[in-house]
């Protein structure tokens, strides 16, 4: 006796039902995958963000100290884009240019920022003359890119003084 209700595939609705299932976990796991690498470029942006800025302040602060003149900018509240010191014998300028904070020594141009960070604004501005000491405001706003056009800032405003 042959059984003709025995099924030996799927029918047309348990198809649909299956695809619908399993489009759906798919888009979900897609979902999932790309926000973890939106996560983890946020977190690259921010630590190279974090790093950049630690390392330009330390950097600003001991040049200044260990300089012994300030040559520009010379007249007071005056804003440039260039910070030019002294130290011993050695000019060094600091210069904000196309979004990068470079260090020109002995006609050597060194970038201080990575290529991961880029600086708005950059300026240098002479403040006062207290005691003795010259005082200088470096002030702008380092950011970071991610892949997906997210943009990480960081305002900063230094008081540097020479000793």
């Amino acid at each position: 006796m042959i059984n003709i209700y025995k099924k030996n595939a799927f029918t047309l609705m348990e198809t649909v039902v299956y695809l619908g299932i399993f489009s759906s976990l798919l888009i979900v796991f897609s979902l999932l995958f790309s926000a973890l690498i939106d996560t983890s470029y946020s977190n690259r942006a921010n630590s190279f963000l974090n790093h950049d800025y630690n390392y330009i302040k330390t950097k600003l602060g001991n040049e200044v100290k260990s300089s012994s003149s300030i040559l520009n900018p010379s007249v007071i509240s005056n804003s440039s884009n260039i910070l030019t010191i002294k130290k011993d014998s050695v000019i060094k300028i600091f210069r904000f240019r196309n979004g990068n904070l470079e260090l020109i020594t002995d006609n050597v141009t060194d970038k201080l920022n990575s290529s991961e960070t880029f600086f708005k604004n950059g300026k240098f501005t002479l403040k006062g003359d207290f005691n003795g000491r010259k005082i200088i405001e470096v002030s702008g706003t380092l950011s970071s890119q991610t892949p997906s056009k997210t943009v990480d800032d960081k305002t900063f405003q230094l008081f540097l003084a020479l000793f």
